[in-house]
């Protein structure tokens, strides 16, 4: 007799030991809860959820394509908490598309990117899900702008290793890439990025906001030192409220930053 997988729920089975298959059971494994999200969804979201993945997936009912109510299906939130063996799980589904946009605009590779354990599930979306590197989403956002907020180093390599990704792309808030990594102190990813010759690191936002403007609002001390040390960098530019990066680390009471600006 073939055996359907447990799933810890009480009299799971027992109608399948007396002969009933279990297409005829009372559990509906693709149940959806207030927010559209079904026991798949969750399972890929967990830190520890593949195995869970691969016994739902056996499972004929369960759609791996359901979407909540933010767009997003299962694929997004294994690849927002960087689950590689679910995320893979999911990509061998001949129905799953890793290029579905959820309500925002993004993909699951876009979540992926923004995962600090990340790498190993943009490898496999870049890879076998052949997804897009440069999609953007409302906001104008890439993957290697969600990519550069973390601090994800190998996740951000990997997306510049890809000739159609542009460091210098700019979002509705006219920010680039750069311009997240340095509020977060992710001084590795600024030099990755930095070595892309097309990047300026004198790029302002919308805002008229500089790279170093964040870092020194950001107690990145390591971050202002680097780009102090370029040339081009003006440390007394001011933004569209007159504010100077030393303005924004006396803000910040940041002693350490102030003495450098």
């Amino acid at each position: 007799m073939t055996k359907r997988p447990s799933l810890g729920l009480r009299g799971v089975g027992r109608k399948e030991q007396q002969g009933h298959p279990p297409e005829q059971d009372e559990v509906n494994p693709d149940s959806r809860d207030k927010y559209g999200r079904t026991p798949l969804s969750h399972a890929a979201g967990a830190a520890k959820g593949e195995r869970v993945v691969r016994l739902l997936l056996e499972w004929e009912k369960v759609n791996p394509e359901s979407r909540d109510n933010y767009g997003r299906t299962s694929l997004f939130y294994a690849a927002g908490c960087g689950g590689e063996e679910a995320v893979k799980l999911l990509l061998e589904r001949q129905e799953v598309d890793p290029e579905m946009r959820d309500n925002s605009g993004r993909t699951p590779l876009s979540y992926a990117a923004s995962s600090i354990k990340g790498e190993g599930a943009v490898k496999l979306l870049l890879g076998q899900g052949e997804a897009n590197p440069e999609s953007r989403d409302k906001q104008g956002r890439t993957p290697l702008s969600y990519g550069a907020e973390p601090g994800s180093n190998e996740v951000v390599k990997q997306l510049l290793e890809r000739q159609e990704v542009d460091p210098e792309s700019r979002n509705t808030f006219g920010r680039t890439p750069l311009l997240y990594a340095p509020r977060w102190g992710c001084e590795d990813v600024v030099k990755l990025i930095l070595e892309r010759e097309e990047v300026n690191p004198e790029m302002q936002d919308n805002e008229s906001r500089t790279q170093l403007s964040y870092a020194a609002d950001g107690w990145s001390e390591d971050v202002v030192k680097l780009l102090l040390e370029r040339q081009e960098v003006n440390p007394d530019s001011q933004d569209n409220n007159g504010r100077t990066p030393l303005s924004y680390a006396a803000g910040r009471g940041w002693e350490d930053a102030v003495k450098l600006t």
